[in-house]
């Protein structure tokens, strides 16, 4: 966590997404206005006649999350209004019957068989859950014509203790919205791959990597089989595409990245255990009042490496026994406003030098070089945001969180991030760098890109793959309890 001073000098519509307590805070709030609002009224519509200007006010500041707060209104308003919460007889012998009956962690019964013990709450079909970790029952809410498509309410409130509990699980994620989000995106680019190429190819040799990492570790015991399944045909098709693209690439005459290439898609030089750590970035960040869109917008390609440079400087490291060079090395520390897409290709050839285990120019310590890329990198991120990602930024955003994420630092790697990344894509579930609203009138676009269709590029649809599936390992990695908040996935 940032501390006080780094907190202060974050805009006041981020400061709530870093500091734990305020939410401490803020959930007591919800309490008290969604029981304001059970009390007022009855049946399944939510009385805002009875907030007042405090109260609206409050909720204003939930504006990045307003569908998780009207999920955590509707399970609240519904589960309040069963007449059975307060039969705790029956409560007990079902409590009993899904100890029995059922083997995960979150333990769940068919909304048959809860309907026949319980009754049910108008057209609402009721689910319960029982935390082994808590020791305590949940009422939950579920649409029963979603109980099919294993859906899992996210929020959960014991009426009896006054809390509110997120399954394990939907910490990740929301983590049937990311594991789809990622199948999506590279089912879409398996489905073309003729539209795929160098830089979409690379992202799904990342998504591998990580992916395979997920289906590795022991909290995969975590997840739903419907995730894992998802999972594991993910890695597969990106393990496929990614043979078939590469062949693709080299049977091309006189293709200059040809090695290249062939060593930044073999998954093994990006495997190893990351080492996950967070609040070393957050207190260098100040917020900067003279920053314009134009500003922002400049700041995509300011400095260099540009892709020439940034592409002679890899080849390099390939073609020439693996040796950095002094202008290469000069390149990494260019006192240039370097920033953007140049800031994060400094890293990428940080991090390609260290994977192919180049000898270091003893000019240059290219592992010093990581956090303070970082900290610029996460400073940039912020700024994006704070102009809603203007041009091609949205892109820019998933490869500055992949590329530093990677390098363990937790303050890419959270719920935020993943909310933003999934409601990016488009209905076919692909990934365009502008965004699909804004006008691609005079904009400038990575030369390196490629179109798909329905107005998707390769760059941008590769890179999320790497994102999502980053993101996804993240969680999964750093789960060990139910009370665990290293990540934010709530």
């Amino acid at each position: 966590m940032a501390d006080q001073k780094g907190l202060s000098a974050l805009p006041k519509k981020m400061r709530f997404l870093f500091d734990p307590k305020y939410w401490e805070k803020a959930m007591k709030k919800l309490i008290k206005i969604v029981e304001k609002v059970n009390s007022s009224q009855t049946g399944h519509s939510i009385n805002v006649d009875a907030l007042n200007k405090r109260d609206f006010s409050f909720l204003a500041r939930f504006r990045y999350n307003v569908e998780l707060f009207v999920d955590l209104i509707v399970a609240l308003r519904w589960a309040s209004s069963c007449k059975f919460i307060k039969d705790e007889e029956k409560i007990a012998k079902a409590v009993e019957r899904v100890k029995i009956q059922q083997k995960r962690r979150i333990q769940r019964m068919e909304a048959s068989e809860l309907m026949d013990d319980l009754g049910h709450c108008d057209k609402w079909a009721t689910g319960i859950y029982y935390y082994e970790y808590y020791d305590h029952l949940g009422i939950a809410w579920m649409h029963a014509g979603r109980w099919g498509q294993d859906y899992v309410p996210p929020f959960v409130y014991d009426f009896s203790k006054r809390q509110i509990y997120t399954p394990p699980i939907h910490r990740v994620a929301k983590s049937q919205n990311v594991t789809l989000a990622l199948y999506d995106d590279v089912k879409f680019m398996a489905n073309r791959l003729d539209q795929v190429n160098a830089d979409a190819v690379f992202g799904l040799t990342l998504a591998q990597v990580n992916l395979a990492a997920v289906l590795s570790s022991p909290n995969i015991k975590f997840l739903f089989e419907d995730e894992l399944n998802r999972i594991d045909e993910t890695e597969l098709l990106c393990d496929n595409s990614r043979v078939y693209v590469v062949d693709k690439l080299l049977r091309k005459k006189n293709y200059s990245m040809a090695s290249l290439i062939q060593v930044l898609t073999r998954p093994e030089i990006w495997m190893g255990k990351i080492s996950w750590r967070k609040g070393i970035l957050q207190p260098v960040f100040t917020s900067n009042p003279d920053l314009t869109i134009m500003k922002v917008i400049s700041s995509i390609f300011s400095g260099t490496p540009q892709a020439y440079e940034s592409d002679y400087c890899l080849r390099q490291l390939v073609n020439d026994d693996c040796e950095i060079s002094d202008s290469c090395a000069d390149m990494l520390i260019r006192n240039d406003d370097s920033r953007g897409y140049p800031l994060a290709h400094r890293l990428l050839y940080v991090k390609t030098a260290l994977a192919v285990n180049c000898k270091e120019n003893p000019r240059r310590n290219l592992s010093n070089l990581i956090e303070d890329y970082c900290k610029e990198i996460f400073k940039n991120l912020i700024d994006l945001e704070n102009f809603n990602f203007p041009s091609i930024s949205q892109d820019l955003a998933m490869e500055q969180i992949v590329l530093c994420g990677m390098e363990g630092y937790l303050e890419f790697i959270n719920g935020h991030y993943a909310d933003l990344i999934t409601s990016w894509r488009n209905q076919y579930g692909c990934y365009s760098a502008l965004n699909f609203n804004q006008r691609k009138g005079k904009v400038r676009y990575k030369k390196s890109t490629n179109p798909m269709d329905y107005g998707c590029d390769s760059h941008a649809s590769g890179v999320a793959a790497a994102t999502l599936s980053l993101l996804i390992r993240g969680y999964v990695e750093n789960y060990s309890s139910p009370t665990h908040e290293i990540n934010d996935y709530n």
